[in-house]
Order: C-alpha cells, then sequence, then structure tokens
C-alpha cells in the first residue's frame, strides 16, 4: 500500500472517514461516518477534487473516478491514511461509500 500508513493525522474524529483537497490533508471536502455503503456522488464543490483522505474508521472505504459508483475503484483501508494519492489519481473522484472496498 504505497502512500498509506496509520492514520495519525487525528483530523477526524474515530469512526469518520475524511476527504481532502490538497495533498497533506489541507481543505477539507467533507467527512461521512464509516458506515455507509450507500455510494453518494461528490458535491458540486468536491467533484474532481480529491488529493488526500483519512479512514479512522474499522471498515475499509472507497472512491470510484465516475459519479454513481462507476470507474476505477480505489479503496481507503481501514484506520489508514493517504497524504497524497498521486499524479495520476489527484481531482479524480466523483463518488465514494464509507463501508466496504472496492
Amino acid at each position: 500500500m504505497p502512500g498509506t500508513a496509520l492514520a495519525g493525522s487525528n483530523l477526524r474524529r474515530v469512526n469518520q472517514v475524511c476527504i481532502y483537497d490538497n495533498q497533506g490533508f489541507g481543505a477539507q471536502l467533507g467527512w461521512r461516518w464509516g458506515t455507509s455503503t450507500n455510494v453518494e456522488n461528490m458535491s458540486g464543490t468536491a467533484n474532481d477534487k480529491l488529493s488526500s483522505w483519512e479512514n479512522r474508521s474499522s471498515a475499509h472505504a472507497a472512491w470510484y473516478e465516475h459519479g454513481n459508483g462507476q470507474g476505477i475503484c480505489h479503496t481507503m483501508f481501514a484506520f489508514s491514511e493517504n497524504s497524497y494519492v498521486g499524479f495520476a489519481d489527484n481531482d479524480e473522484a466523483s463518488s465514494w461509500k464509507t463501508r466496504g472496498a472496492c
């Protein structure tokens, strides 16, 4: 899991999944409890903006490159974070769920 480490930034409370506009957990785009298997589209202000994420829940979560859970799926592993999703995946997220891996 390159770029992934145990969640240690403490930016969110336990059981929350948070997405950020900037690498290094800057400019929060949104957060959800780590309990929803429902895929939700990103808001208009968050669509195609994700650069980093933090998952402080015991469940894997996932984000998708297109709306409605379509396109390439990226797992956000339980109790982990990614300070930068990388050049190829930066600003590509359009939908996500907070319970369930790809």
